[in-house]
């Protein structure tokens, strides 16, 4: 018992060490649990299917939670359970999972036009080795790289319908 809180507690002290040492560009946000990124600006239209083609077609996602309403547009997924990054297996990780919430609101300013700006935020657990339940710890590179990744397939999809002339 006491060797596991002390690997546990070394683990957790690399974790803390590896996310302030990581550099952040552009819009990306990332706190050492969750990765955030401000998406840009989309139609409704483009929100509700453009996030389900680069979710559900292309990152195999499953929608856990849609909503539409005049001030917010919501979408959660279910977790997906995903092999663990190659740092994460060095960190001791045996199991991985990722779970995506991407939230628009409206464009004051535009708001007749019908402009939204998304966000998308992912989430990560994991399973340690020795341990019993899903746990969060601070990303890794391997999974910050893996949601900008789906951040910018969203990204550009969302650029495609939103035109400006």
């Amino acid at each position: 018992m006491k060797k596991m809180l002390v690997v546990l507690s070394i683990l957790l002290l690399l974790f803390g060490f590896l996310s302030c040492s990581s550099t952040k560009s552009g819009k990306t946000k990332s706190n050492p649990v969750r990765f955030k990124d401000r998406i840009g600006r989309v139609t409704k239209v483009d929100f509700q299917n453009k996030s389900r083609t680069v979710l559900v077609g292309r990152h195999h996602f499953q929608y856990e939670r849609e909503e539409n309403s005049e001030g917010q547009l919501y979408v959660e997924t279910l977790w997906r359970f995903r092999a663990p990054f190659d740092d994460e297996l060095a960190s001791g990780v045996t199991e991985a999972r990722s779970k995506i919430i991407l939230t628009a609101y409206p464009r004051e300013l535009t708001r007749p036009a019908g402009l939204w700006v998304a966000s998308m935020e992912g989430r990560n657990e994991v399973k340690l080795e020795g341990g019993q339940g899903w746990v969060t710890l601070p990303l890794t590179e391997g999974a910050k790289k893996y949601f900008k990744n789906i951040a910018e397939d969203l990204r550009i999809e969302y650029r495609m319908g939103v035109r400006e002339f």
